[in-house]
């Protein structure tokens, strides 16, 4: 066998082997006999080859894979699909060295299969490497077929195809991005308009409707960007998306009122409006990737940018949209975790009147459980008022 065939052959089989195992690690447990299997034989495969050569370097351009400057066969799906999910982390290179542990391969595997609000929350693969230690693996090293040095189209092109859908996350961008947000905010809002027609002329330029969604899916993307990333406070995430919004046209301004159900009033009233919604549904996201991902809230992050028991209310049906169609909810879970109740009074004056009995007390907090959880909002909102107005009273 030719040298370059029989190490091309050995290519294949490594690229094949990863991806293999980042299938497996997303569909099993990680206790799975099949998944521990699986990985190891990867990782077996890629420290054999970098005991022979010290580094590998595998290469994303479009939807081919290109291992230490050597092509690997585009026909095989598995090498499209594993192009396809590096360019939705944003990873254009992987560079392996020798030394990598089982324990830096798992790591980066368990990185790789995370959610993609989740992901961009802790920052990113490259981010949870950092933060785990691995120094044996680095992203974004080599640049295949495309300068260094990013130019400005370069980051729109990374900025379009995370706002469109095309990414997951920014990646390397992240910090770009938050930079053109603060500085720049026309620029984002013009790419925002640039998604929204793309998207809609290639369908139905006729369809409002699907005009408003994807105008609200575009902004939302921007929202929780700006959340995960950076944290923000209220007033900050505040002044940044409603310098956005300020920098839309009527037109967009319009589609972005109707999709979110915004009534008529002043510009600065109805992007106010815009700016708590972009909000509460950005939390409200990466709140729903954790729970999906670990099976409960990261209280200490909702808390620490919506203080108030009241306010934290508004998170609930954004909460309902996210988890829609996945499994089982609680949703007297989630009231309970995310503090949505107001707390349970233990003393009271002696000229106050007892609101109700502790057993008055479960009765009640079931109730509106067993309410939210058959979406009967407005009823619980009637309850609450007249708890509060007892209260006052």
């Amino acid at each position: 066998m030719n040298p370059r065939d029989k190490r091309e052959e050995l290519f294949v089989d490594t690229v094949k082997d990863i991806e293999l195992a980042i299938k497996t690690t997303a569909s099993y447990p990680e206790d799975h006999p099949t998944s521990g299997q699986i990985v190891d034989k990867s990782y077996e495969t890629l420290a054999n080859l970098l005991h022979r050569q010290g580094t590998v370097t595998v290469c994303v351009f479009g939807d081919k894979v290109v291992v230490d400057d050597v092509p690997i066969d585009g026909k095989n799906t598995l090498f499209t699909s594993f192009a396809r999910d590096l360019h939705r982390r944003a990873i254009e290179s992987i560079t392996f060295y020798r030394g990598l542990s089982h324990r830096d391969f798992t790591i980066f595997l368990d990185a790789m299969i995370k959610r993609p609000g989740l992901l961009t929350h802790e920052g990113g693969v490259a981010s949870i490497l950092k933060h785990h230690g691995v120094s044996t693996i680095r992203l974004n090293g080599v640049r295949y077929g495309k300068i260094a040095e990013e130019s400005q189209e370069l980051e729109d092109s990374h900025m379009l195809d995370y706002l469109s859908g095309h990414r997951d996350s920014l990646g390397d961008y992240g910090h770009n991005f938050l930079y053109v947000l603060e500085h720049d905010p026309r620029r984002i809002s013009d790419l925002i308009m640039e998604v929204t027609g793309a998207r809609d002329t290639a369908a139905d330029p006729s369809n409002q409707a699907a005009r408003e969604k994807v105008a609200l899916e575009t902004m939302n993307r921007v929202a929780t960007e700006l959340v995960a990333r950076q944290a923000v406070s209220r007033e900050q995430f505040k002044d940044t998306m409603g310098s956005v919004l300020s920098t839309c046209d009527e037109h967009m301004l319009g589609e972005l009122s109707q999709a979110m159900e915004i009534g008529a009033g002043e510009r600065g009233e109805i992007i106010d409006g815009m700016v708590g919604e972009l909000f509460y549904g950005a939390v409200a996201e990466i709140c729903a990737d954790g729970y999906r991902e670990k099976g409960h809230f990261n209280v200490k992050f909702v808390e620490g940018l919506i203080p108030s028991v009241k306010e934290r209310k508004r998170l609930l049906p954004h909460l309902r949209r996210n988890l829609k169609g996945w499994g089982r909810v609680d949703e007297g879970k989630i009231i309970t975790e995310l503090s949505c109740e107001e707390p349970e009074i233990n003393e009271e004056p002696a000229h106050h009147q007892a609101v109700s009995s502790d057993d008055e007390t479960e009765k009640i907090k079931a109730e509106i459980a067993r309410l939210l959880s058959e979406g009967r909002s407005d009823e619980v909102n009637a309850i609450v008022k007249e708890l509060s107005k007892k209260l006052d009273d």
